[in-house]
Parts: structure tokens; sequence; C-alpha cells
């Protein structure tokens, strides 16, 4: 546990399943709002069963000894002011590099799920049938 201004900070289960016994200092380090976002994407994440698929992005699947893993990235972030929803058809399937990216505003989604890297068109994202995307998300987001 840790304070971060008046906001007592535990690490998430997403922190602690990601981080261990640093779990705690990277709480501490990590916006309350950012950190709530992430952990809400990680659980629609696996609600939504996409924690084993490859990256929507890149195509590419990280294993880990426990299997294939993945993360989950809202595409229209949680929070004022972008105040997108909290539903699986809001959160993306990414490997930790294009998730940062995504986030950072290196990789953008268009209209029609152009993927732009840098300002680059770098392919199409890759769809499931059982995933669907609200495109006005992705709308919102770019």
């Amino acid at each position: 546990m840790s304070v971060s201004g008046d906001h007592v900070v535990e690490p998430s289960a997403w922190a602690i399943e990601r981080f261990g016994q640093h779990a705690g200092a990277v709480a501490a380090a990590v916006p309350v709002q950012l950190a709530k976002a992430h952990s809400k994407a990680h659980a629609a994440h696996l609600a939504a069963g996409l924690k084993k698929r490859a990256c929507q992005i890149c195509g590419v699947t990280v294993i880990l000894t426990g299997g294939a893993d993945s993360e989950g990235a809202h595409i229209q972030a949680l929070g004022s002011p972008h105040n997108g929803p909290d539903t699986t058809d809001n959160v993306l399937c990414l490997c930790p590099t294009c998730h940062v990216m995504f986030d950072g505003g290196a990789i953008v989604l268009t209209d029609d799920l152009t993927i732009m890297r840098n300002g680059t068109e770098s392919g199409t994202l890759r769809t499931h049938p059982q995933h669907t995307i609200n495109l006005a998300c992705v709308a919102k987001s770019s």
C-alpha cells in the first residue's frame, strides 16, 4: 500500500500478478486514474476470453511460463475527459509494446481499423468474430 496525494493506493490484482513483490512501488508511481483504467481493461480483457490471443496490431503472441499472455487496452480511454465505456468492445488485445505505443499515441486506429504507426499506414487491425470492436470508440479515440 502507498499514498498518492490524499488517496491510499492498493496494488490491483493485475499489478500483483504482473509485478509481484514490486506491485506496491508500481502502484505508488502510477496515477490513480490510470491504474483504475488499466485494472478495468484487464478485467474486461479476461472476461472476454482475450487473455491468450495474439496482439491485434502486430500479431505477436507473447509466451510466458504460464502460457500465452496479452494485455487489454481501452480504445477510448475511461474517465474525464474521454468518458469511454467500460465494455469489451472498447478493449483491444495487445502485446506490451503495442499497448504502450497505442496509449502513447504512436499507434492510432482510423475509422476503418487501419493501423497508423507514427503517421504511416501499417496494416489493418486483426479482428476476431467473437470480439466486436466499437467503431464509435475508435472514432472518438483518434
